[in-house]
């Protein structure tokens, strides 16, 4: 390493053999270190000179009271609801939010974490399309404050704070068959944990009225990979409604739908997942199933702070219960 150049806490993991958060969890007296562990890492620290750059405040001793949020897809309104109301609970409270892009990519996820960490940010924000495994594993391991946010991670021992995508699921079929509709399909979210959930309620209600399952198709969250994907299930199946799995896919039904001539919704009914500003600033504006977003999210910064205070090592989850917001894009269809 050139003598001109300070050591940075990478320097440090690859000499001791260990990881950046590992090294980071040494100069902040945090998370679970074994004690040998610690000791080599502090001799290399000793070795290269290595003093951490942080704010005269963290050196003391005080926290930072900030927090790390996982973006992964800033083109998706949903993820900017949820920092929006995260960020005003947070400075309610005292803590300030650092928003961190990462666009579904694991390696990006990895550099803003170990970034954070170096900075001696409190805890992070997960949310429903995290990629990096192995860096949970990580975390779960350092005992490093962590939430999930609009989805559940059973494996890990992370709080977790969510809507209820099941129930979200049903109630969009429930809806469906009140307006006599029975040829229908589903375009979810692809890599999104939220979805599961939200097609077996779909899927399963539609069994427990006494009907045939409808089927699934997979796009990404993108209007223009929806609309693609929508033109060809309208051709392949001719289903008199769609349900798209979060509100960016239904606008894409929307689009795909005025592109092959359909009135919406005389000739197709569409309903959409999330509730979003998307669903009132297109035509015809999208009957969704809400989901209580700010609820969700000043809940997750209420959980997260406890753990930081408190340290605990008992899991806590909530789950919240979504509602049904009509307006014009569905209409019920003549038998």
């Amino acid at each position: 390493m050139d003598r001109l150049m300070k050591p940075t806490i990478y320097d440090i993991a690859q000499k001791a053999g260990v990881s950046a958060a590992t090294v980071s969890n040494v100069v902040n007296s945090r998370g679970r270190v074994g004690e040998e562990t610690r000791k080599k890492v502090v001799k290399v620290m000793d070795e290269l000179h290595y003093r951490p750059n942080l704010a005269a405040s963290v050196l003391k001793g005080k926290p930072a009271r900030t927090i790390g949020f996982f973006v992964p897809d800033m083109l998706n309104p949903i993820y900017m609801e949820y920092v929006k109301y995260a960020e005003e609970r947070a400075q309610a409270c005292g803590f300030s939010i650092i928003m961190c892009s990462t666009e579904n990519d694991p390696q990006k996820e990895r550099v803003q974490a170990d970034i954070l960490r170096q900075k001696n940010v409190d805890g992070f924000i997960i949310t429903s399309k995290f990629q990096n495994e192995q860096l949970l594993q990580e975390l779960e391991q350092e005992g490093f404050p962590s939430l999930c946010l609009a989805h559940e991670r059973n494996e890990f021992q992370f709080d977790s704070v969510t809507g209820d995508d099941e129930q979200a699921g049903q109630m969009a079929a429930d809806y469906l068959v009140s307006l006599n509709h029975i040829n229908v399909a589903m375009i979810a979210e692809k890599d999104s944990l939220s979805s599961p959930g939200r097609i077996t309620g779909f899927q399963k209600r539609f069994q427990e009225l006494g009907k045939n399952a409808p089927p699934v198709f997979f796009a990404e969250a993108s209007i223009e990979r929806a609309k693609k994907v929508a033109k060809e299930v309208i051709r392949e199946k001719k289903p008199t409604a769609l349900f798209g799995g979060n509100d960016v896919i239904a606008v894409g039904i929307i689009q795909a739908a005025r592109e092959l001539n359909l009135s919406i919704p005389a000739e197709l009914s569409v309903i959409g997942l999330d509730n979003t500003f998307l669903c009132e600033i297109v035509s015809p504006q999208v009957t969704a199933i809400s989901m209580p977003v700010k609820k969700i999210s000043y809940k997750g910064i209420d959980l997260l702070i406890d753990k930081m205070k408190s340290g605990r090592d008992v899991r806590k989850a909530a789950v919240y219960p979504p509602a049904l917001v009509e307006r014009v894009s569905a209409q019920k269809r003549k038998k």
